[in-house]
């Protein structure tokens, strides 16, 4: 997908947002008459009178309401009510856990930070020194080409990065993973942080603390979701109250990731899948997309059953391997069968040079092996039914058993139409076969009627592994020590605990000869040095590792 689409989307979706603000926004000047049987006079009204208050800066959005906010007081009402006490020692109980978490959830983040870091600082400095120190060879007779070749196989930079590469992936649309992935993407963080601020409002309300507002933003292309407390309320509360509700969003999330991975393990969605779709895995892959500017695009429309890669077949009972994947990512692979074709009269030019358009270069399969040049279509596809064969001896007439050169970068993918029909043909792609991986979306599920979408499932398992990845890190990234985040808040919540309110004590000194006042002479305790001392270092400290980790997982991703 290139990129001017989706500028294109995006333009026209925030051209849509100015025309509804605008169209529903009040007047400047109202007049002082109760125009009451004005329709749009009234709706006018409805906008400014309302609940609901939105501002429209720029390229952001922000949508906040107080209608939730008597639900929340009742809430809260309920939960301090006499006959309601077990309950609310239970949730404080509960949430008393999710401190825990968020304790956890902060060294563990701070960790992550400090290995993902080092672990690419290794990465990076293997590929600079990798790329300063690989061999420099001759130029010869075999042209610029070869030099490039033997030079990536001299350095085979696979080998070397796969050992210490960083184990975490950053998601960069349009780099790391499809640039049609961004809605998915965009709608999974969104529901995260919907069951986030969740978490946040119920802890509150056990604690009787009022919200002020909850609401939904959206920057550029990035949705969020907020709720707001009064900071005087938060304040007056007693330390571990407060770290309650802080940890409480963070705590959601790790408990949403945990419910979708038990989810997951029962295999119920595929149940549900079954209703409209039909398990295909035994048989081959099924096409669910191809990309627009892909060779295969018009070879492969969505539904196509792809049995077989060359040889191998793609059905399998074990549902853990993907032989898909396997195929189209390894380096190499052991060619079987030949076919009997005639005979390799054609001259060898297309062996000695890739300009030959419609030949490529064959091998026989007999010892001493010749090499020559047959045109590959008629030869590896279903156009003709040539014979498969091992040796000569097993071919007719004057044929003899060839098999593509390993130099040729062929690929054989056997099709089945299951709407049109069950017979199976063969797909000849010339090219690396990584390719093939990036540019066809497959699945196993197969709509039983032509009306369903056959994305559907496919969509569905990516928001889905999404959704996983974006509660996780919501879980994780909240609870680093950093401003505008809960960590902060949560640290220095921590830090009152542990120092309790000595970090706030002040000891009087007198100057008995200046007769000095004791406001004029006070001065703090070490406690309070501690605890801004920790409060300032925790925080920059952090920054520094996430601008290092943030700098290196880029730089790793473009080198």
């Amino acid at each position: 997908m290139s990129l001017a689409s989706p500028l294109l989307v995006l333009t026209l979706i925030w051209a849509a947002i100015y025309a509804i603000y605008h169209l529903l926004k009040p007047s400047k000047a109202q007049s002082l008459l109760p125009f009451t049987t004005n329709a749009r006079h009234g709706r006018r009204n409805v906008w400014k009178e309302s609940a609901t208050q939105v501002t429209l800066k720029g390229l952001h959005l922000r949508i906040q309401t107080t209608i939730w906010n008597l639900r929340h007081d009742l809430l809260a009402m309920s939960l301090q009510s006499p006959s309601n006490a077990p309950l609310s020692q239970a949730l404080k109980f509960f949430y008393d856990l999710g401190f825990v978490m968020g304790l956890i959830g902060m060294l563990c983040a701070l960790g992550f930070l400090s290995i993902t870091g080092g672990i690419s600082t290794v990465s990076l400095t293997r590929k600079v020194w990798a790329a300063t120190n690989s061999p420099i060879h001759p130029v010869s007779s075999e042209g610029f080409g070869s030099l490039l070749k033997r030079s990536l196989d001299a350095f085979d930079g696979r080998e070397i990065l796969t050992s210490d590469e960083s184990w975490v992936k950053p998601i960069i649309p349009g780099v790391t993973v499809p640039l049609a992935d961004l809605p998915i993407i965009l709608l999974a963080v969104f529901l995260a942080q919907i069951v986030h601020e969740l978490g946040h409002a119920i802890a509150a309300a056990i604690e009787s603390v009022p919200i002020l507002s909850a609401g939904l933003s959206f920057t550029f292309v990035i949705p969020s979701a907020f709720v707001s407390f009064s900071p005087a309320a938060l304040d007056s509360l007693a330390p571990r109250a407060r770290a309650r509700i802080i940890a409480a969003g963070p705590f959601h999330n790790i408990l949403l990731w945990c419910v979708l991975v038990s989810f997951g393990y029962t295999r119920l969605g595929d149940v549900f899948w079954s209703v409209g779709y039909q398990d295909l895995s035994t048989l081959g892959r099924i096409v669910v997309g191809v990309e627009s500017k892909s060779p295969l695009h018009g070879y492969l429309p969505s539904g196509t059953l792809i049995t077989a890669l060359d040889d191998t077949v793609l059905g399998s009972q074990n549902v853990s391997y993907d032989a898909w994947t396997s195929y189209l990512n390894q380096g190499s692979t052991d060619q079987n069968l030949g076919w009997c074709a005639g005979p390799l009269d054609g001259g060898n030019t297309c062996c000695l040079t890739k300009k030959t358009p419609g030949l490529s270069c064959f091998v026989s399969t007999d010892t001493p092996s010749t090499r020559g040049c047959l045109n590959p279509v008629p030869v590896l596809t279903s156009a003709s039914k040539v014979e498969r064969c091992n040796f000569t001896a097993d071919c007719p007439g004057l044929s003899i058993c060839v098999r593509p050169d390993e130099t040729e970068k062929l690929l054989r993918l056997t099709v089945v139409r299951p709407f049109v029909d069950a017979k199976s043909e063969v797909i000849l792609w010339s090219g690396p076969r990584e390719e093939v991986w990036e540019e066809v979306r497959v699945g196993t599920l197969l709509p039983r009627t032509s009306f369903l979408p056959v994305s559907l499932p496919y969509s569905g398992e990516i928001f889905w592994q999404y959704l996983l990845m974006a509660t996780l890190s919501l879980y994780f990234f909240n609870l680093l020590p950093l401003p505008h985040l809960d960590g902060l808040q949560f640290l220095n919540a921590m830090l009152q605990m542990a120092l309790g309110d000595r970090g706030d004590e002040t000891v009087d000194v007198y100057d008995l000869e200046a007769l000095v006042e004791p406001s004029q002479g006070r001065r703090r305790s070490r406690w309070a040095w501690w605890k801004r001392t920790l409060g300032r270092l925790i925080p920059r400290f952090t920054i520094g590792l996430l601008v290092v980790y943030t700098l290196l997982g880029v730089t790793n991703v473009y080198w």
